[in-house]
């Protein structure tokens, strides 16, 4: 919670990985774990997360633990439905798409009208996931590592997605809401209140 040494450099959130359908044991100790360190540290749970079987497991454990399900971040909420999607964001839950690329622009397009749809952009995350994105010797970028990604790193979403959903309806006080006031909510620091109701 001090930083990395005397760097005045601190940690943002919390990281963990989940695969598909319920948790495993090992997968709810680590949760369990996360779940520790940000009722005393304040800091949002990003869970790399396999489905929506596995986000919804994440979620029963977040209420069982007394822990606001605000500070659970679904990552990779696109291999969900959009079903779970919205339940799970209506329960409080932050919806991560990750991995926006233009190859499947159709797709994330319609996964956040529907969002919007459910009236839940305020639960909403974006973000391009290029982290494949490397530089070779002759200072070219290489995405291809894993057969996708996008041409150009880290720019899909603001020259492609946002124009594409100004097109279909969207103002721009509601794009600024996903992508300036939902992150910033998000990644706030915080203490746990405990005071969670069972669902």
């Amino acid at each position: 919670m001090d930083g990395i040494d005397s760097s005045g450099i601190r940690p943002g959130f919390i990281k963990l990985g989940v695969g598909k359908g319920p948790l495993d044991d090992i997968e709810e100790k680590l949760l369990l774990a996360g779940i520790m360190l940000s009722k005393k540290s304040g800091l949002p749970i990003y869970v790399h997360t396999g489905d929506g079987a596995a986000a919804r497991s994440e979620y029963d454990i977040m209420i069982r633990e007394k822990m606001e399900p605000d500070r659970l971040i679904w990552v990779h909420a696109q291999n969900g439905t959009d079903e779970e999607r919205v339940a799970l964001a209506q329960k409080g839950v932050w919806i991560s798409l990750d991995g926006v690329n233009a190859s499947r622009l159709d797709q994330y397009v319609a996964m956040i009208r529907e969002m919007k749809k459910a009236g839940m952009l305020s639960r909403l995350l974006l973000s391009h996931d290029d982290g494949w994105s490397v530089e070779n010797k002759d200072g070219q970028i290489q995405l291809q590592i894993f057969g996708f990604g996008n041409t150009d790193p880290y720019v899909t979403i603001f020259d492609e997605l946002i124009p594409r959903l100004y097109k279909v309806g969207f103002t721009k006080a509601e794009i600024d809401n996903i992508l300036v006031q939902n992150p910033r909510m998000a990644l706030s620091i915080r203490r746990s209140s405990n005071k969670i109701e069972q669902d």
